[in-house]
């Protein structure tokens, strides 16, 4: 397992051990969403679906891990809007890069966190 997947796990386990209930044991969910691709209609409609199951099974957070390129600008406000409807807390995780409408979303989140020498930002020079 290369430096990226190692650093991924450890995030995770460190999200879950900080965001466990003290004394309790699968009480409460936190939600992993991998977005790893371009942002289009496809990944507004999945992070719906996802972002609704996360509330209804209150969900303490939701983890959006995000590896993308970018993608189209009208479809990241629209996930934009959602994340800012969601309720459940949402911690944007950049594993590497979130360029683009992926900054867009991650700054929707109510956290941020990155691996070392993850990039995050506009232009295609990255």
């Amino acid at each position: 397992m290369g430096k990226p997947g190692i650093l991924r796990w450890i995030f995770v386990f460190a999200a879950l051990f900080f965001l466990w209930p003290t004394g309790a044991f699968a009480k409460e969910k936190v939600y992993h969403i991998p977005i790893d691709h371009e942002i289009d209609q496809g990944v507004l409609q999945f992070l719906k679906r996802s972002f609704q199951e996360a509330t209804e099974n209150k969900a303490r957070a939701i983890i959006l891990e995000l590896h993308t390129p970018g993608g189209y600008v009208d479809v990241a406000y629209d996930i934009g809007k959602l994340m800012d409807e969601t309720p459940t807390k949402i911690i944007a995780f950049i594993n590497s890069r979130a360029l683009s409408a992926g900054a867009y979303l991650a700054l929707h989140a109510d956290e941020i966190y990155m691996t070392p020498n993850a990039t995050m930002g506009g232009g295609a020079n990255y």
